[in-house]
């Protein structure tokens, strides 16, 4: 039943915008969702906010996308504690480390591009909808030819 309700809560998080699939993640700090901050020079504008919501949805598979929020400036206040995954956006690389300063971003991503017009049919079972983790599969959106769910 777990794994039923995880499937339907990443659909949940799929909306269409101009008819492209758009789903928002928040970084965690794991490899595909990685924390913003730097290495040596700060700056928390808007670029910078836009290159980190990029950087986290390249790192998740994703073609782009479009900041959304964050809850403080990563040039003030530290988010964790111990080693994570970090995209550093003064230098343009993603790190794992412990850095000093950071922050969890939420952004819309989308894409990847489709290179067929082909409708493509996924099934899924429900032994493949959980880990032994129990975190949620990333990545599970169903798109037809025409963009739509």
């Amino acid at each position: 039943m777990r794994s039923c309700l995880t499937f339907l809560t990443i659909l949940a998080l799929s909306v269409h915008v101009g008819g492209q699939s758009v789903v928002r993640i928040t970084s965690d700090g794991t490899e595909e969702k990685p924390l913003c901050s730097w290495a040596n020079t700060c700056s928390w504008d808007a670029q910078t906010q836009q290159a980190c919501a990029t950087a986290l949805c390249a790192a998740s598979g994703f073609e782009g996308g479009k900041f959304v929020s964050a809850p403080h400036s990563m040039c003030e206040l530290s988010h964790i504690d111990g080693r994570y995954w970090y995209y550093l956006a003064d230098t343009g690389r993603y790190k794992q480390g412990n850095y000093n300063f950071e922050a969890p971003v939420t952004a819309d991503c989308f894409g990847p591009p489709q290179t067929s017009t082909t409708a493509t049919t996924a099934t899924a079972t429900s032994s493949s909808l959980s880990s032994s983790t129990g975190t949620p599969p990333r990545d599970v959106v169903r798109i037809t030819s025409d963009g739509t769910e």
